[in-house]
């Protein structure tokens, strides 16, 4: 896996980055203080406020979602 791409956005505050592993890329974005997350070979985004976002990342850390 490799990052392919992070910017910034200056009208809406916004950061991108994208993490691919073959065809798939996970995209997130973070836009006005919530995190936008979707993959690559789908177009539902799903929407993390802070504390989401926060307790997402602390369980991926931990490997609860190793399979």
């Amino acid at each position: 896996m490799k990052w392919m791409r992070a910017r910034g956005c200056e009208s809406n505050g916004c950061v991108e980055a994208t993490r691919c592993e073959s065809s798939a890329c996970a995209e997130v974005a973070f836009i006005d203080g919530h995190i936008h997350v979707r993959s690559s070979l789908r177009p539902d985004v799903v929407v993390f406020d802070a504390q989401e976002w926060d307790v997402f990342i602390r369980g991926v850390k931990a490997g609860d979602f190793d399979q």
